[in-house]
């Protein structure tokens, strides 16, 4: 069975380390197993979890289509579609402000190749896709 939703296990792991006065992190080693240190915030926690889950296909993202320009966005990935819902105003916030007319939301599971799709050959894609070296 595929977890809906893992926010409570990185809610469980940022309250027992913040307990402690630790923030459990973690990272991928090269066998793609998680494991854990003890220098990491839980925003690296978080970044980290939703990084793993994207490599198993389980994040969320947030998928933003605009008719002018024509383009397709996506922003995350998020460890639940609870913490994309959130996050989803801000950027079609950044987006009416770059003057984009139609903005239509989607937020889902899924595994983007890319993070900006443009249709006119005159819009260059804005967010190029960044590896977290620890991951690779």
């Amino acid at each position: 069975m595929i977890p809906k939703d893992v926010t409570e296990y990185k809610d469980a792991l940022t309250e027992t380390s913040s307990q402690d006065g630790l923030y459990l992190g973690s990272s991928i080693a090269e066998d793609n197993i998680l494991t854990m240190t003890t220098k990491d915030t839980p925003t690296d926690l978080s970044s980290r979890f939703a990084e793993f889950y994207n490599r198993l296909g389980l994040a969320w993202w947030i998928e933003i289509r605009t008719s002018s320009p024509v383009c397709l966005y996506f922003f995350g990935p998020f460890i639940s579609q609870k913490e994309a819902e959130i996050a989803l105003p801000g950027y079609v916030e950044d987006l009416e402000m770059e003057q984009a007319q139609t903005i239509v939301t989607d937020v889902k599971r899924c595994k983007p190749t890319q993070l900006t799709v443009c249709d006119e050959p005159d819009v260059e894609p804005v967010v190029p896709i960044k590896i977290n070296p620890q991951i690779s």
